[in-house]
């Protein structure tokens, strides 16, 4: 199976009430960052991370929100279009928002920048 196939089954089965595989997608390419290789698959937008939440569609931003991901991190974290300061996503669908430095994320996967 292949990542971007293994990320739409997890949305699938995450949020089967919630909005379409397809819908996220046309939403990261219109608004965001679609990243599909044989290693890795990601889809991301750029948001103000404030401490408690992202927000999106503002003219500051500090972080990537990840709204979903998957295969190699650190493929994607090499993929990824510029650093900014945050990483930014949530856990299996739960409420609480995580966020870590982005430059620390890769450090710990031994990129150095």
């Amino acid at each position: 199976m292949k990542p971007w196939e293994r990320a739409k089954q997890y949305h699938t089965e995450m949020w089967p009430n919630g909005s379409s595989f397809e819908a996220l997608l046309g939403s990261c390419i219109q608004h965001g960052v679609v990243y599909s290789s044989d290693e890795s698959f990601y889809l991301v937008q750029k948001c103000y991370w404030d401490g408690y939440k992202p927000f999106f569609y503002t003219d500051r931003h500090n972080g990537w929100f990840v709204h979903l991901a998957s295969g190699s991190v650190k493929d994607i974290l090499l993929k990824a279009p510029h650093a900014l300061e945050y990483a930014v996503f949530q856990r299996h669908g739960l409420e609480k928002y995580h966020a870590y430095k982005f430059n620390k994320v890769k450090e710990k996967y031994g990129i150095v920048t």
